[in-house]
């Protein structure tokens, strides 16, 4: 398994969201992200996309569902910002690539942009 952006890996227990820093949603890490491209952190399937785009599931080719969250709040911007490369269903290989966003926009707006 990847990392599914390029950055500075963050301890689940540091992330700015308490949903997410007390593990309750499952166990993890976050990404502050250095560009825009998101990729496919194992081989498996697409098995959602929120329509805002902010969130992705997959389920691993061994079973393991796995959540990509981008940015916190981000399901406010409806999509503004994120570019899908995938669709559900779709059948994905380690390092393909899944998203393609615009970080500098969003921070703008006044988001976190940590991947979760």
């Amino acid at each position: 398994m990847i990392s599914p952006a390029k950055g500075e890996v963050i301890p689940l227990n540091e992330v700015k969201d308490e949903a997410f820093a007390t593990a309750s949603l499952g166990e993890g890490f976050a990404v502050e992200p250095i560009d825009g491209k998101i990729v496919v952190p194992c081989a498996g399937k697409i098995l959602f996309i929120a329509p805002s785009k902010h969130a992705i599931g997959i389920q691993s080719d061994d079973g393991l569902e796995i959540l990509i969250h981008i940015g916190l709040d981000t399901i406010e911007l409806n999509g503004k910002y994120f570019n899908s490369e995938v669709t559900s269903g779709d059948v994905v290989k380690q390092g393909q690539q899944l998203m393609d966003i615009d970080f500098d926009k969003i921070k703008e707006a006044g988001y976190v942009t940590q991947i979760i």
